[in-house]
């Protein structure tokens, strides 16, 4: 097993909405352990894009076509071709005729086409971001207080209880860090 690639054929938006569809439904069987058993499916489907065919075929599977969805899977080609088709979607492997048909330009202004799984991936991946920069922020937030809370080492009264000047006495904040605050400290209207 390797990675397959798709060709799907299509005319109308109505037709795009049905290969959308049962693309989503093969996506949902997969995760579904006793489902992926009954059904013949192939791995999750995904990279999927819009292309516009310069040169339809006039004979064969993709004959008369004007558009194709292109996509692909990690493995289990028969599979996948097997549902696919009892979905009665017309499919082929993808292959380098096509991509002449097909032409460079029509494939730099592909269109991409976000399955519900690629959507739920993004929304996961997303969330965890937002995750880490919370836990991350909090941890700030946790060692400011701890810090603020603890005695100085100096001399010995509580860090947040320091002013500007006792803070540099200290030793808590250095020259540069003093002399910024200093000209707001004593002039507030600068």
């Amino acid at each position: 097993m390797g990675h397959q690639s798709y060709i799907l054929y299509f005319n109308t938006e109505e037709e795009k909405k049905k290969i959308i569809d049962t693309l989503n439904k093969h996506n949902e069987l997969n995760k579904d352990p006793i489902a992926w058993k009954n059904f013949e499916i192939g791995e999750v489907i995904n990279d999927c894009c819009v292309v516009k065919i310069n040169k339809p075929y006039k004979r064969g599977r993709g004959a008369n076509y004007n558009y194709a969805i292109l996509c692909s899977n990690g493995g289990g080609r028969s599979s996948t071709f097997s549902y696919l088709f009892k979905n009665q979607i017309p499919t082929e492997g993808f292959n380098n005729g096509f991509a002449t048909r097909v032409g460079k330009t029509n494939f730099k202004n592909s269109t991409k086409i976000y399955l519900d799984c690629d959507l739920e991936e993004i929304h996961r991946k997303n969330f965890e971001v937002v995750l880490k920069q919370l836990k991350q922020s909090q941890e700030t937030i946790e060692e400011t207080m701890d810090f603020i809370h603890s005695k100085c080492p100096c001399c010995g009264m509580r860090v947040g209880s320091h002013c500007l000047d006792e803070s540099f006495e200290c030793g808590l904040i250095s020259r540069e860090e003093y002399d910024k605050h200093k000209i707001h400290y004593d002039n507030p209207k600068y």
